[in-house]
């Protein structure tokens, strides 16, 4: 294993022309790394064609949001000691070290962190690039090499509604928010909003017309699904919102365990509000025993239920 010391670090920050290492923890950034050590300065991308290439960078998502946090970043780079990685346009960057040869990639070598970003990011839809440089024994810094990714607005920056919905959870899995809702063309066939059919509208039968882009706009609807499929993307919130007076009866508000990912458990919250007033909350805990089985449309532990007048 090859190792990257404070002490080979210092002389990197300096070469990188970033001001050099520094006892600022870098909680000012937009992206922020753990085990990495943080350096003041936009990383530079100037290059002279030499010094060590990235081999592979790997990122499970390269959609984030303001407050996402333990996102997952790996790679490998050549002949390297550290990998520098920065935000463009952001006031500072970090030193990653590498250590366990890739075993895929011959004088490579890998390296490991999480990222998080920080929830005083520009909130609008807008496409940044992470910056990666790899450095090597010496203190050469190799050519750029630039990922990009896509910030957009958190689900939890949403405007007034007649009716919210909101579950959250804890741990890197995957949450579904299921809410059954009245159907006001036929009560006895309630409508089910979940990852397969967020809007709450009744299905549209042979012949008959599509639903128009303002009963669409007007009706509930589920907002997100965090960590699709184990993708995760650090923001564990969904939301069923009505922008509108919801339809009168009863809602069922159930939490759905699609998978643990791999985490041991997640502590669940889900709460209904209309305004200011709370319609229902409840907390639980999801593990691989509430992964197992079907997860149709009203699968999963029923939160509470609720019924608008």
């Amino acid at each position: 294993m090859r190792a990257l010391s404070l002490l080979a670090i210092a002389p990197v920050a300096v070469a990188a022309g970033c001001g050099g290492a520094s006892t600022d923890t870098g909680l000012d950034t937009m992206m922020r790394l753990s085990g990495a050590q943080f350096i003041p300065g936009e990383l530079d991308t100037a290059s002279d064609g030499t010094g060590p290439t990235m081999q592979a960078i790997n990122v499970n998502n390269t959609v984030v949001f303001p407050g996402a946090v333990g996102r997952s970043l790996g790679g490998s780079a050549n002949a390297s000691t550290a990998v520098l990685i920065g935000l463009g346009g952001d006031s500072g960057h970090w030193v990653a070290p590498t250590g366990v040869a890739d075993t895929d990639n011959p004088g490579a070598f890998l390296f490991t962190t999480t990222m998080s970003f920080s929830p005083l990011m520009p909130p609008l839809p807008v496409d940044r690039s992470i910056i990666f440089r790899a450095v090597d024994a010496h203190g050469t810094i190799g050519p750029p090499t630039v990922l990009g990714i896509k910030v957009q607005s958190s689900a939890l920056s949403t405007p007034a509604a007649a009716l919210e919905i909101t579950l959250n959870w804890d741990a890197e899995a995957d949450l579904d928010l299921k809410v059954r809702v009245p159907n006001a063309a036929d009560p006895t066939k309630p409508i089910d909003v979940w990852t397969r059919s967020r809007v709450a509208l009744p299905p549209v039968g042979n012949g008959d017309p599509p639903h128009t882009d303002q009963e669409i706009a007007a009706a509930g609807q589920l907002d997100y699904d965090s960590n699709a499929q184990c993708v995760i993307d650090g923001l564990r919130t969904e939301d069923v919102i009505f922008p509108q007076a919801p339809p009168s009866g009863a809602y069922e508000v159930r939490v759905d365990a699609f998978s643990m990912c791999g985490q041991v458990g997640a502590r669940w919250h889900v709460l209904a509000h209309a305004g200011d007033q709370m319609l229902g909350e409840a907390y639980g805990q999801a593990s691989d025993f509430d992964a197992r089985g079907s997860h149709g449309p009203a699968t999963g532990t029923l939160a509470f239920t609720f019924t608008v007048p």
